[in-house]
């Protein structure tokens, strides 16, 4: 068995998949709900950031978690 099999995803890549996909939600209304740059937020989803405490609450309070 390789390492890469427990590799855990990306924050950014399960949220695309598990909230902006299903829901047909826009990156650039969650942004602006998040009040983030769309460039941010964008970051994030294309898994080249990680998320920040900050970023963390945000989330949770847009996304209901």
């Amino acid at each position: 068995m390789s390492i890469e099999q427990f590799k855990p995803p990306h924050p950014g890549g399960f949220i695309k998949r598990v909230y902006l996909e299903p829901f047909n939600l826009g990156s650039n209304e969650v942004a602006r709900k998040l009040q983030v740059s769309p460039s941010t937020f964008n970051r994030l989803l294309n898994e080249k950031s990680d998320i920040s405490p900050e970023m963390a609450l945000k989330l949770s309070k847009v996304l209901g978690r």
